[in-house]
This record gives C-alpha cells, sequence and structure tokens, in this order.
C-alpha cells in the first residue's frame, strides 16, 4: 500500500466502501495494529443559553489513510465507528489507532458515548490514550511535543498540506443544521488531513506504527535507553547503586526548581535604552555534559545539632548536597535581585516578610529545601544572622554516565549543524525536539498519583504508596536515570545565570532562565570572556575523562561559525526596553517591536499594541488586552448532560444536546499586578525620592 495524498471530503457511505484490507503490524504483546494513519477532529460552538455555558458540536470529520468523511451528529459518528469496526475486522487483539490533536478536548466530548475499556491519562482530564474495543484514540498534540497544528503542518516534509487559519470564526454559533460553506468544510478536512500526513511521516520515519511512542519526549528516552544498555551488565550495575529512599525523595522534590525568571525591580515600569540581551547556548544540555552530578546513593547525615554555613563547608567541598535550611533575619546583599523564591518555602514569617514579585526580598525567618549550588546563590545574595541545616544528604560528585553525554552532544551537533540546510529540514527537527526533550526526561516525577477514569464516567485520583513506587523505580531493570540528577541539572543551569546576574550588579535589567539582559555591556566584556575560557577548560576536562573529542563540544554551522555549548552568545542590543515584572516585557530593535508577555498571544498582542502612537506608552499595569487581540481562552468543562433550544448565527433555531462537553471563550489579559509587588515597587520609590540610593 503506498500514501497518495488526495483532497477533498467524501460521503460516510463512500468513506466506508473505500476502506481496504490495510497491511498490519504485530506487537511483542500479540496485538495487532493496522499501519495505516488515521485522525478525528470536531468543531464546537460555545454559547451561553440563558447565562449558562454550554457548548455543542456541529461536525465531526474522520480520516484513514486519504480518505476523509465528516457527520454532524453524534449517533453518525458512533455508527460509523462501529462499521469501521466491522469493516476493518477491529477487535481487543485488531487495534485502529485514531490520533486527536488534544485529545483532551475531544474526549470531554465523547466520552460518555462509549463504555471505555482502558484509558490512560498523564493528568485528569488528559488522557493519552483512549480504547474501546478495536478503537484506541491518542493524542498528537502529546506525540508533537506540544506543538499546534499550523506548527505541525509547517513541519511536513514529505507530504506538505496548509493548515487553514481564519476560514472558520469560531465566534459565529452553528448548530449542526447550520449549512456550512465549502470554504468552512474544506477548513474541517485540512485540520484532518495534517494529521494524517503527519502520522504518516511519523509511521515512514519510525518503521510502523507500533512504534510511534505516546509522547514527543519519549523518543529520546528510546534513543539514550538504548545507547545506555549497549553494556547492559555494567549499566545495570550503576543503576543498582543509584537508588531513591523515600524521606530523601521529599526532599528532592522539594529541592527541584525550574529556571530563574525575574526583573530587577529597580527598573520595572521604566524605559531603558540600549540593553544587551546575553543567551547561554543550550543551558540545561551544556551542564549535562559539562558538570558533576550526585553518582552514588545519597547518605543522610545525622548531627545532633543544626550545622551552619561553617560547619557544612567542609561537605560543600566534597560532595553535592541537600538539605533543609532555615535562615533567621534575612536582608538583600545585592540588591538587584533576590534568588529565593516564596512559593518554595515551606515556611515563612507572616508579616515580617517583603516579597519581589514572588521572590524573597527580605524576612525574619524562613525555611526552605535546596542543593550545594544553590545555597552558595543565597549566601552571596542575602545576608542573615544565622542559619540552621539539616536532613543533610551527600553524593559522590561525578560525571554523568557517557552514553548520555554522548547523546545530548549528537543532539547538540545536529542542530547546530543542520539548521537551514536545505534537505535536511526533518533532521533538524528531530534533532532539535530531542535536544529539548532530553532535560525533560530526568525529571518526571518517581512517584505520581494515579489517575483513573471508571466506567462511570468519573475521575479518581489515588495517592500512591510511596515506599512502593520508589521501590518498584529502584529495582526496575529497564531504569536508566537517576532523578537527582534532573534536579542538578536546573540548579547548576540557576547557578551559571546568578553569575551573570551578581556580574551585572545595578545594571542587570532582566532575566529568563538562559538569558541576561544588562545595560552598559562595555563594563562586563570580561566576565563574559572568562565564562567562555571557564567553559573551553571544562570541555578540555569532559572530553579527556570521556575520550570525546572537543570538536564535539563545538559544532560548526553551516556557515562555518563554531557554536561552544554552554557559553554565552550575544544576541544584540535593544534601542529600547520596558518590563512589567516577570515574563512581561517589550523591546524594540531595528524599528521592530517584539512583545512577550505570558498568557497572551506574542503575535497577536505585539501587532495589536503597535497600533498606539507610542507603544511603550501603552504598555503599562493599566493596559488590557481585548479578548479578540489576546488569542487566549478560557475552557469550561461541563460534565452533566445539557440540552435546550437556542439561535444560530444566521438566526435559526436550533435544538442542542451534549452528554458532556467544554465551553470555550476568548479571555481578555490584564497586565495588572498583586498588592504584593505594588507594595513593594512602592518602597522602591520612596527610597528613590528620599534619596537614600
Amino acid at each position: 500500500m503506498s500514501y497518495q495524498p488526495k483532497s477533498g471530503m467524501v460521503s460516510t457511505i463512500e468513506f466506508l466502501c473505500s476502506l481496504e484490507d490495510y497491511p498490519s503490524i504485530r506487537t511483542k504483546e500479540n496485538v495487532e495494529y493496522l499501519n495505516v494513519p488515521a485522525a478525528f477532529d470536531i468543531e464546537v460552538s460555545s454559547f451561553y443559553d440563558h447565562n449558562e455555558k454550554r457548548a455543542e458540536m456541529y461536525i465531526w470529520s474522520f480520516g484513514i489513510n486519504n480518505i476523509v468523511t465528516c457527520g454532524r451528529t453524534w449517533e453518525e459518528f458512533r455508527s460509523t465507528i462501529q462499521a469501521v469496526e466491522q469493516i476493518l475486522g477491529l477487535s481487543d487483539h485488531r487495534r485502529l489507532i485514531i490520533y486527536v490533536h488534544n485529545l483532551a478536548y475531544e474526549f470531554q466530548f465523547i466520552r460518555k458515548h462509549f463504555q471505555w475499556d482502558n484509558v490512560f491519562l498523564l493528568e485528569e482530564r488528559k488522557p493519552a490514550y483512549a480504547r474501546v474495543g478495536g478503537i484506541e484514540f491518542r493524542c498528537s498534540l502529546k506525540l508533537s511535543g506540544g506543538r499546534s497544528l499550523a506548527l505541525v503542518a509547517k513541519d511536513l516534509q514529505r507530504y506538505p498540506v496548509e493548515k487553514l487559519v481564519g476560514d472558520l470564526d469560531y465566534s459565529l454559533v452553528r448548530s449542526r443544521s447550520t449549512i456550512l460553506s465549502p470554504k468552512e468544510l474544506k477548513y474541517c478536512e485540512n485540520d484532518i488531513r495534517v494529521i494524517l500526513h503527519y502520522i504518516q511521516e511519523k509511521i515512514e520515519d519510525d518503521g510502523d506504527i507500533s512504534k510511534i511512542p505516546l509522547t514527543n519526549t519519549s523518543y529520546v528516552r528510546q534513543y539514550c535507553r538504548k545507547a545506555c544498555k549497549q553494556n547492559r551488565k555494567e549499566y545495570r550495575n550503576l543503576m543498582s547503586l543509584l537508588t531513591v529512599s523515600p524521606d530523601e525523595y521529599k526532599l528532592l522534590r522539594r529541592a527541584f526548581q525550574g529556571g530563574f525568571t525575574h526583573a530587577n525591580a529597580n527598573y520595572v515600569d521604566k524605559v531603558l535604552e540600549n540593553v544587551q540581551s546575553w543567551d547561554l547556548r543550550s543551558s540545561y544540555p551544556a551542564v549535562m555534559v559539562l558538570k558533576k552530578f550526585p553518582m552514588s546513593n545519597g547518605v543522610r547525615v545525622n548531627s545532633e545539632v543544626p550545622f551552619n554555613e561553617n560547619t557544612i563547608r567542609p561537605y560543600l567541598e566534597k560532595y553535592c548536597c541537600m538539605f533543609d535550611l532555615e535562615l533567621f533575619d534575612v536582608e538583600p546583599r545585592l540588591e538587584q535581585d533576590n534568588p529565593i523564591s516564596s512559593s518554595k518555602c515551606q515556611a515563612l514569617a507572616p508579616r515580617e516578610t517583603l516579597i519581589n514579585n514572588g521572590r524573597v526580598s527580605r524576612t525574619t525567618y524562613l525555611k526552605t529545601t535546596c542543593t550545594d549550588l544553590d545555597f552558595q546563590t543565597y549566601c552571596e545574595f542575602y545576608s542573615f544572622s544565622r542559619c540552621e541545616i539539616t536532613n543533610l544528604y551527600t553524593y559522590k560528585r561525578g560525571y554523568l554516565p557517557k552514553p548520555i553525554v554522548q547523546s545530548v552532544l549528537k543532539f547538540y551537533a545536529d542542530k547546530t549543524m543542520l539548521k537551514g540546510v536545505e534537505g535536511q529540514e526533518l533532521e533538524y527537527m528531530i534533532s532539535k525536539n530531542m535536544l529539548n526533550a532530553a532535560f525533560g526526561m530526568m525529571v518526571t516525577a518517581i512517584v505520581r498519583p494515579e489517575i483513573t477514569y471508571t466506567t462511570a464516567n468519573l475521575y479518581s485520583k489515588l495517592s500512591p504508596d510511596i515506599a512502593e513506587a520508589l521501590h518498584r523505580y529502584n529495582a526496575s531493570l529497564n531504569r536508566f536515570l537517576f532523578y537527582p540528577w534532573g534536579v542538578w541539572v536546573t540548579a547548576h543551569a540557576r547557578r551559571n545565570l546568578f553569575r551573570a546576574i551578581k556580574e551585572a550588579g545595578s545594571d542587570h535589567v532582566y532575566s529568563d532562565t538562559d538569558s541576561e539582559k544588562l545595560l552598559h555591556p562595555e563594563r562586563h566584556v570580561q566576565f563574559f570572556n572568562d565564562f567562555t575560557a571557564e567553559i573551553e577548560s571544562l570541555i578540555a576536562q569532559s572530553s579527556q575523562h570521556f575520550n570525546i573529542p572537543e570538536l564535539q563540544y563545538r559544532p560548526t554551522t553551516p556557515n562555518g561559525i563554531p557554536y561552544v555549548i554552554g557559553t554565552w552568545a550575544d544576541e544584540g542590543v535593544y534601542d529600547k526596553f520596558k518590563t512589567l515584572g516577570a515574563k512581561r516585557y517589550l523591546t524594540l530593535k531595528h524599528g521592530k517591536y517584539e512583545l512577550t508577555a505570558a498568557g497572551v498571544n506574542k503575535r497577536m498582542a505585539g501587532e495589536y499594541i503597535q497600533t498606539f502612537s507610542d507603544p511603550f506608552a501603552a504598555f503599562n499595569t493599566e493596559w488590557t488586552v481585548p479578548e479578540d487581540k489576546a488569542g487566549r481562552n478560557i475552557l469550561t468543562y461541563i460534565d452533566e448532560e445539557t440540552e435546550g433550544d437556542h439561535i444560530d448565527y444566521l438566526g435559526q433555531p436550533f435544538h442542542y444536546h451534549e452528554l458532556s462537553s467544554v465551553h470555550m471563550e476568548p479571555s481578555a489579559y490584564s497586565f495588572s499586578r498583586s498588592d504584593q509587588f505594588i507594595e513593594f515597587l512602592q518602597g522602591i520609590m520612596e527610597v528613590e525620592i528620599n534619596g537614600i540610593r
């Protein structure tokens, strides 16, 4: 069977008559999968009926191989599914995988229409797959790494198809009897064809449909696991030494933090000129191949009295350390930023604490959990009258296993050398996705609640037995990762970032995980030069330890420019820069405005702010992006059965009926800020007015 893309929808009868005896693949579990792409999608109208949120599916689209059909009612869909099962001879042991781009959404509509045999949920309301008989629905959104259908279409290599945008106005209320125009039907068809072509390319790239994993991260897991298991006995022995105890795991979860995203409060709301931006090249992958990590069981160090900053020092010098930390009478030592996250504190003095946009500026008392690397940063950025350290765990320091280091270097090299190379677009996308997922596989929680979906159409969440889950983790013969590695990846990356923030001093403006934006770049040239020299030294050490050529740490771009992993890259100077706080800033560079704001569509909101005569003046906490410009939606899950009468956008009355549904509506976005942050900024203004600074 060859895959021949087609165009146009067919009737359900033609669709069923066109079904073939598709080839199949039998797995080790003795399950036979039809080796053919299939996709399902729905279009929905959301509306209010007597002030109650309601939603109505008005068209479903379904495709197998290269044929696409559609229908208007759930009865038609159920009948079509039953007919497909009969024609293709589907059963528990012979299955058709149907991909849905955001299965969580469609599942809420179809979940009460079938008696499910198995639903696997990663989170509540977010199934990775759902099976009924011989039909297995899977989520192509998770497979694509969260990319929109438009981005998936853009990345297609062999079977291009355009994701139509704007041809279906979602603000218009339609019903199952509303006549759809040819343009609207083409929009529905193309959504299906994007998924069909995407899955067909996956079938060809991965070998067959049974080899396509559930999530994008699974690709890098499979690759790295295979590399690690080449010397199976040696690696299994290593894993048997790297185990986690229940108490230790609780500390590891508390110690884990992500990237640091924050603005220097002294520059919030101000329009700055000539702000330079520096980016760390592949920050997380870099520390994975250059830095050292816990490479032993955690050893709990018992002490009759808590450690302090002096008595803990011998352990910090020799080991990777993790511990609970209590600080008293905390004051900022450096004014440019505050590293301790208030959300990561188990305790804070309630009335004597000043919070800087989610970060602790000063307090009489706090308790948190941290690594040795974070503790170094806290000591640099804060002063305190006393510290008490308890629950100390130490680990021997060492490099990550060579197969993991080699895998990360390969992903980095491929991404660097293939970018922009004609004919290598697919290979570039694969390497880019693999590199981005390399860190994600390390921080997957060992212990997670068990979420189930019952035949009574209810979700339930069972608290896990930590000891049992860790026993399975420690004893697993398939394991090739050690959870503390992920905790230290982000700790190393934060340490690199805070070194740059410390160096910038009062010139520090804004940082975001792997980037630093600062004033007066000429003052800091030496720091970035010294940092590069340090990375070169680390590369030499890693290269020698692993016997890996140094060139693999500094691949060249297609135009011959070396990209040294882990170095700071000069991203140029903004003519103007203004931030309102974390994940909120506006820039002007070479006459081009660019808006970054978490929670809004970057392109739509960016275009909207340019309609103002002075975008930087408009960009303030009074600014609200209207719902048609924000590009954001609010989803309301409706679990009960809904039924009633309404009118479509053509003025035609209709009767709606859904067993369960999702109401979706666009939402405006306000740049207002918390009272805590307002209070903090007012304190800074008072200091400036009084001339203390």
